[in-house]
């Protein structure tokens, strides 16, 4: 057995598109041609080739054995088909039919393929030509699939996909091999004449310095003026792309010939993968919708004017064109047992390692309209294989996350909906990314964006609520939500606290009975078993404002109070699942908590079926003082020294007004009930009791209450 060798191609690196396309033709054309145990892997941002040819034998083999693949586009007017039409194009490609050279026979062969049935179809002469939406352009289409070598299939695969409903093209290779004015094919055929004789299939003068440019990164002076399209931005010219204000386009001719034979790895397996990604252009090996989301440049108008994303895999391991060719051949991530729709999607497979093994990283690639209306190839950085356990956790919503999204990217979507769930898209692709360092900072940055994209719902009410976008309300089941989330901050405790608060108005079993909860204030919804649905109407129990809640809780307070006093309770019901703790209570009434974290957490956290447990505090600090205290102790929702305290609704409208005679009735309210007050006078300003008003929705632990009365209640038997 021969020894191998390693070659660092540093050519060939893994961006832009046109090097990494590079790798993966040397490999294939190796291994095809030269060496069937070639293998290849990535290694500091460079492609290494493991083959028993040395580098000269490497720069050899391509220079005189290298058989070019058969690339044509005889349905595409500049593949030099039509003898009237681009005269370069017809010129280059009669200088491979009647050139005599043996490398080129299988692309010679195809021309014949594609010129007999044009001919047959009768596209020839004056009608050579198509017009746009030309009628006999899916009869060729048709008859070249079927008529085709397999070596020329592979290419037919990787340019156009055929549907029922017509072709569909992979944005990898542009609209059928033909990317605006640039025809691929017939500029292959150009630049391969640069580097190999038609006629004699010799190399030409140029063609040795070309090549080891290509492959080893070199500085060459035989670059061409021709245009490379998508796939290398840097070489397209235009403005500030040369030392003057403009510049042309130039290339190396082995690269586009090197990047047009890579890109037939990509051939579309789309009877395999129709029916999971709905559409032949996304059947496209590691092909996905675009998702404006995860690079700096990134806006809402590169989704109407993008073509997709394609993630570029990168493997450590030394891999053989078998192995590549199966890899590709599948081409596909998974979520949540389905295919990856997005680059959103395509994200949590990676981080949920569903994807193929030994891929180390995915560069991801984007096809974006940037100069005029001409697309390129935009690398948006590289992405790791990674297992990230938390976003497994959007599996259980993986439904209701699909239909949102398709519903948003509708036109009829209000803005608000559209901003929502690019928020939330943001959100999730940080979450993929996430790592160790960040802690549970994108989770619950993911948090706030679902509760973001639900208020959005709740503020386009008749929108989600019509059964043409049936949008139900999101509900989170699993606790890690909250857990893994909880960033230790006082505004989390005091909102999960809140949103655990229900209440029970009227005796159980009448008719007037009714279980309130907190999330009834936050959005028109109505509970069911298990979850929510929309309200049949708006009711006026909704009056939470995000960006107030201190008067949106103001609000709440006097709701509850009202609804208290309809049911006829004869004491305050409001108890929650989880309590405040009175530390954070008083950082909300001397306003030393963050409002607007904690109004968006309430949002998010609602969303929860239930809050669970948070970690127990490492102290526990003294809470409020006299002015809140005793305003509790009349509205506490537990017993008060084994007493239930009675409703005064005067208290809590006195006390939201700012009028100080709040306390002296609560004094008055807790020594009738046999409570007497520990102090006879307690002066407060208008603020503060406004803020401790609030502050009373939220539920404290009977141990707090009782905390209470002992710091502001007389000994019982003093009473």
């Amino acid at each position: 057995m021969n020894p191998t060798t390693t070659i660092a191609l540093t050519g060939c690196k893994p961006s832009p598109l046109a090097h990494y396309l590079k790798a993966l033709a040397i490999l294939r054309l190796v291994a095809e041609q030269a060496d069937p145990g070639a293998r290849g892997y990535w290694k500091d941002d460079q492609f290494h080739l493991v083959s028993r040819l040395s580098k000269p034998e490497l720069v050899a083999f391509f220079l005189n054995d290298y058989q070019p693949s058969p690339i044509i586009a005889p349905w595409n007017n500049g593949g030099g088909f039509n003898p009237d039409g681009q005269r370069t194009a017809h010129e280059t490609l009669q200088s491979i039919v009647q050139g005599q050279s043996p490398r080129h026979a299988k692309l010679r062969n195809a021309i014949h393929v594609g010129m007999e049935q044009r001919d047959r179809l009768g596209i020839t002469g004056d009608g050579a030509a198509f017009a746009q939406s030309d009628d006999r352009k899916a009869p060729l289409l048709q008859a070249c699939r079927a008529h085709l070598d397999d070596d020329a299939l592979e290419w037919f695969d990787a340019a156009i996909v055929l549907l029922d409903d017509g072709p569909n093209y992979p944005p990898i290779l542009g609209t059928g091999g033909n990317e605006g004015k640039l025809d691929l094919t017939s500029n292959y055929m150009q630049q391969l004449n640069e580097v190999l004789n038609p006629d004699s299939g010799l190399p030409t003068p140029t063609a040795e310095s070309a090549l080891i440019g290509a492959f080893f990164d070199q500085t060459i002076d035989v670059l061409t003026k021709n245009a490379i399209g998508q796939f290398l931005p840097g070489s397209a010219g235009g403005a500030n792309s040369a030392a003057g204000f403009d510049g042309k386009a130039v290339i190396n001719p082995w690269d586009f010939v090197l990047m047009m034979e890579g890109a037939l790895l990509f051939a579309s397996a789309s009877s395999r993968r129709l029916e999971n990604v709905g559409g032949g252009a996304m059947s496209a090996p590691f092909t996905v919708r675009a998702s404006s989301v995860g690079y700096g440049s990134s806006s809402l108008g590169d989704l109407t004017k993008s073509r997709g994303e394609v993630w570029l895999p990168l493997w450590s391991e030394p891999a053989s064109y078998a192995e590549l060719r199966s890899l590709f051949s599948e081409g596909r991530a998974t979520v949540n047992k389905r295919a990856a729709k997005s680059g959103v999607d395509f994200a949590r497979a990676v981080a949920s390692l569903g994807v193929d093994r030994g891929i180390v990283a995915f560069e991801r690639t984007a096809f974006h309209e940037r100069n005029g209306q001409a697309f390129f190839a935009i690398p948006l950085g590289r992405v790791p294989v990674a297992r990230n356990t938390r976003v497994d956790l959007l599996n259980a919503i993986d439904y209701w996350l699909d239909h949102f999204f398709y519903k948003a990217g509708a036109k009829t979507a209000p803005a608000r909906v559209v901003s929502a769930a690019r928020r939330l898209e943001q959100a999730i692709f940080a979450l993929t990314q996430q790592n160790t360092a960040q802690g549970g900072a994108p989770l619950l940055g993911l948090l706030l964006a679902l509760g973001n994209a639900q208020r959005a719902l709740a503020g386009s009410y008749a929108w989600s609520k019509d059964p043409k976008n049936a949008l139900r309300p999101l509900i989170l089941d699993d606790p890690r939500w909250v857990l893994d989330a909880y960033d230790q901050s006082a505004e989390f405790r005091l909102a999960a606290a809140l949103v655990s608060l229900k209440g029970r108005f009227g005796k159980p079993g009448s008719a007037s009975s009714r279980q309130l909860r907190l999330r009834e204030h936050l959005e028109p919804v109505t509970p069911l078993k298990t979850g929510w649905r929309w309200a049949e109407n708006p009711s006026r129990d909704v009056v939470w404002n995000v960006a107030r809640p201190l008067e949106s809780m103001q609000a709440i307070l006097k709701r509850r109070l009202i609804l208290a006093s309809q049911t006829g309770c004869t004491h305050w019901p409001d108890l929650g699942e989880r309590s405040a703790r009175l530390e954070d209570v008083t950082a909300f009434i001397e306003g030393r908590i963050d409002e607007q974290k904690f109004g968006e957490l309430v949002i998010a956290l609602s969303l929860m079926s239930g809050i669970p447990t948070l970690p127990a505090s490492e102290h526990d600090a003294w809470g409020p003082d006299a002015i809140y205290g005793l305003l509790k102790l009349c509205f506490a929702g537990w017993e008060v020294r084994e007493t239930k305290v009675p409703i005064n609704s005067a208290i809590i409208h006195r006390a939201l007004a700012g009028s100080s005679f709040a306390l002296a009735t609560a004094s008055r309210r807790l020594r009738a009930s046999g409570l007497a007050p520990g102090v006879d006078v307690v002066h407060a300003s208008s603020a503060q009791l406004q803020r401790a008003s609030a502050a009373l929705l939220f539920p404290l632990a009977s141990r707090d209450i009782d905390r209470l009365a002992r710091a502001l209640l007389r000994p019982e038997e003093s009473t």
